[in-house]
């Protein structure tokens, strides 16, 4: 349980970072 709930927050940490980069891209052009 605790194993997946890592993963669970790392891929949600990750997807929030992946957003944030689309969003300073979409900015830039």
């Amino acid at each position: 349980m605790i194993e997946t709930r890592g993963r669970k927050d790392l891929i949600e940490e990750g997807n929030k970072r992946v957003k944030l980069a689309l969003d300073f891209l979409a900015d830039e052009v």
